[in-house]
């Protein structure tokens, strides 16, 4: 590892263009924090997610794990047949190629931050649910 990689990287989600699938109804956008193709970074990629209110982030299913911790919003999540409420200060783990969804169902956006163990999110095979 060259003494770039190692160099501490601070970055601020609000400075970061928002990102979003054209594609995929819901509102849903994210600002990528680390990536190979954002920053120098391998391992891991993440960023911040935000679900307008009434939106969503459609069901749907990649081969590897992922981890969201709220931020801020209530919504509804559901990883496989399990739906749960979440608000600020909520974790949860989805295990890779479970089917999983986020609604927003309160007044104000919905903010998560959300980890998978890849270098890019370009790595990431989303599977939209039908």
């Amino acid at each position: 590892m060259d003494d770039a990689s190692r160099a501490i990287l601070i970055r601020r989600a609000r400075d970061l263009a928002e990102e979003t699938f054209t594609a995929v109804p819901g509102g849903t956008t994210w600002r990528t924090l680390f990536d190979r193709s954002a920053t120098r970074t391998v391992d891991l990629a993440s960023g911040v997610a935000t679900i307008p209110a009434g939106g969503s982030w459609p069901s749907h299913h990649h081969p590897v794990a992922e981890c969201y911790d709220v931020l801020s919003g209530e919504g509804s999540v559901r990883v496989g047949q399990e739906r749960r409420q979440v608000s600020g200060g909520t974790a949860v783990m989805v295990p890779a190629g479970v089917p999983h969804g986020v609604v927003n169902t309160g007044t104000r956006p919905l903010r998560f931050f959300y980890v998978f163990p890849v270098d890019s999110l370009d790595d990431v095979e989303y599977t939209f649910e039908q």
